[in-house]
């Protein structure tokens, strides 16, 4: 019964290019949504017992504590539709009353996009991998969450891995997001002790060529960041940020000072998706606009 339903609500999730799932009370009922263009649309609804039974499967096949409710738990779901692979990285939190609910992000073997149609502005893509062919220094792709910050930051890898004839490329991901079989891919794991700053610090020690940070959440991947570049590494990673302006100042709020930024900051690169209507095609077009800062540690300093 929970394998067809799950199926079901994944299929849907793909069906409708859904970024997450989202599993919550609302009322005596749980209902299950779909993110969708930012979103969140109504899938169907559950009683409280069924939903229950389907949140103790996704902690059951995900590594989960099943007895534990009164605290968050994450872990990673894997299912294969047809010849598809499904990550689902899966957070569940009970509220005050102990009802649980769960958010679960979509990941698939995505097919590979070139970078240079990427953007609708045909001399960024140019422009950005230019400013990585140093094969020192730090490169950002920020935006807010599903706006394809990985998407693009894997597109510029293969291009400059391709141009540049990189022979080792390490990844740090929660989770790995993109297959490549020619990286050394590697999945965080809060539960062992494999965090960001623990992965990036066994890296320094691997004599990586480029080294793929999924994002910096905090301090400590931060420092780790800019320590790699400052050691001679090409490192590319992603970073939360609602507006361009913003980058700067979570750098600053994370405790990077400006000398650092200075020092080590490549550029960044700002995206936002929009949901287009294009008349005659009668489907909702997909498009996003990047906004590139290069870095001047001249004005940086200032």
């Amino acid at each position: 019964m929970w394998e067809e339903l799950i199926t079901f609500i994944i299929q849907a999730a793909l069906a409708y290019q859904a970024s997450d799932i989202h599993l919550q009370l609302n009322g005596q009922r749980y209902s299950v949504q779909l993110r969708i263009h930012g979103e969140l649309t109504t899938l169907v609804t559950l009683s409280k017992p069924d939903a229950k039974q389907l949140i103790a499967h996704f902690k059951f096949q995900s590594g989960m504590e099943i007895g534990e409710a009164k605290l968050p738990q994450t872990g990673i779901y894997k299912m294969q539709l047809a010849e598809q692979e499904v990550l689902l990285r899966i957070s569940i939190i009970p509220d005050y009353r102990f009802y649980e609910s769960a958010v679960m992000r979509i990941f698939t073997h995505k097919k590979a996009i070139s970078f240079g149609n990427s953007s609708i502005f045909a001399h960024q893509p140019n422009l950005i991998s230019t400013l990585c062919t140093d094969k020192v220094g730090l490169y950002i792709f920020a935006g807010s969450t599903g706006s394809g910050k990985t998407t693009s930051m894997y597109s510029l890898i293969r291009q400059i891995v391709s141009d540049k004839k990189f022979t080792k490329v390490i990844t740090i991901e929660d989770p790995v997001e993109q297959f490549c079989p020619d990286y050394l891919q590697i999945n965080t794991n809060e539960k062992t002790g494999l965090n960001y700053e623990t992965a990036i610090k066994a890296t320094l020690r691997h004599d990586p060529d480029l080294l793929i940070i999924g994002e910096i959440r905090d301090l400590n991947t931060a420092r780790m960041a800019f320590r790699a570049a400052l050691t001679g590494q090409l490192v590319i990673t992603t970073l939360h940020a609602n507006n361009r302006y913003g980058i700067i100042l979570r750098l600053l709020e994370l405790g990077i000072t400006q000398q650092e930024i200075g020092q080590v900051l490549l550029g960044v690169s700002y995206q936002k998706i929009y949901a287009l209507f294009v008349h005659f095609v009668m489907e909702s077009v997909i498009a996003f606009v990047i906004t590139i800062q290069i870095n001047k540690p001249s004005s940086m300093n200032a």
